[in-house]
């Protein structure tokens, strides 16, 4: 039969076996958690491919945007419009957050921008990411997919990009890229989060030592 607890003593106590137990709790949610469960791996993707639909290739190939080497990959606009359209893709890609990061410089009007553009596979439809600052001094840009990127811009392993300059074109303006690269992070291993189940054990156990020491007492 259960007593009741009538000193200050047993109550004090239950309170610190209360505690214990919550503390014991915290202990495994935090084990639960984990350190080094999973990381997060950044990646450098090189293109697969590059192709000017709309303009005049001048010098340089796909091999041109490896490397930071002064070996630009060379695109003059035409009237147009458009007056510009490289296309730039990656293959073998597993959807992830990060940037699509170029070094360029473009020998032009300063009111002649170039989008910088994602194919979203959600919408079937070219998204502008940016924005770029355009001149003819050579900078390096890092323009972040969002945090939907990786539910809109990949599938299959694959991720598609381009510049486009949409109005008209002047074929003295050229748009030179001596680097291309798509940089992901992506997670090795998302273990489950065992959290609440630890956390619901930790509060029986409390419950049942503190039954355990009235019934007793």
């Amino acid at each position: 039969m259960a007593m009741r607890l009538s000193s200050k003593f047993s109550k004090s106590r239950i309170i610190v076996i209360v505690l214990l137990a919550m503390s014991l709790t915290a202990q495994e949610t935090n084990i639960a958690k984990g350190d080094g469960d999973f990381a997060c791996v950044p990646q450098f993707f090189n293109a697969s491919s590059i192709e000017v639909i709309v303009g005049t290739l001048n010098d340089g190939n796909l091999e041109s945007t490896y490397f930071l080497d002064g070996d630009w990959y060379n695109v003059s606009e035409v009237t147009g419009p458009p007056g510009l359209d490289i296309r730039v893709n990656f293959t073998g890609v597993s959807p992830g957050c990060g940037c699509f990061e170029f070094y360029q410089r473009y020998i032009g009007h300063s009111q002649h921008d170039i989008e910088v553009q994602i194919w979203n596979f959600t919408s079937t439809s070219w998204t502008t990411i940016g924005p770029v600052f355009w001149n003819d001094t050579a900078n390096w840009d890092c323009i972040g997919l969002g945090h939907h990127g990786p539910l809109h811009f990949f599938k299959d392993e694959k991720l598609y990009a381009r510049f486009y300059h949409e109005t008209v074109g002047h074929p003295p303006h050229e748009l030179q890229i001596d680097r291309i690269d798509l940089g992901l992070v992506q997670i090795t291993e998302c273990p489950p989060d065992y959290s609440i189940i630890f956390l619901a054990i930790g509060l029986i156990l409390m419950l049942a030592i503190a039954f355990l020491y009235v019934r007793d007492k």
